[in-house]
């Protein structure tokens, strides 16, 4: 997941900072930092959507049609 979205996390976005962090071998965590809540929602709805094409593409390559099970959580905890 992290070498999928690395390049995405590196590309600027408009009024946003993110950084992805690997937390365990199963857990990343993505930090957005947003100039205000448009920004927020954008940069949230197009990393999920991202997320989504690594998992789907992760289920195709194994052969899997069972669906991909993604935990996200939110935090107000300021970098």
């Amino acid at each position: 997941m992290v070498g999928a979205l690395a390049p995405e996390v590196a590309r600027e976005v408009p009024r946003t900072r993110t950084e992805l962090v690997r937390v365990s071998d199963l857990e990343v965590e993505l930090r957005i930092v947003a100039a205000d809540t448009s920004a927020c929602r954008a940069a949230l709805n197009t990393y999920l959507a991202w997320v989504g094409l690594v998992l789907s593409t992760e289920r195709a390559a194994r052969g899997s049609n069972g669906p991909a099970v993604v935990g996200v959580s939110s935090s107000s905890r300021s970098p």
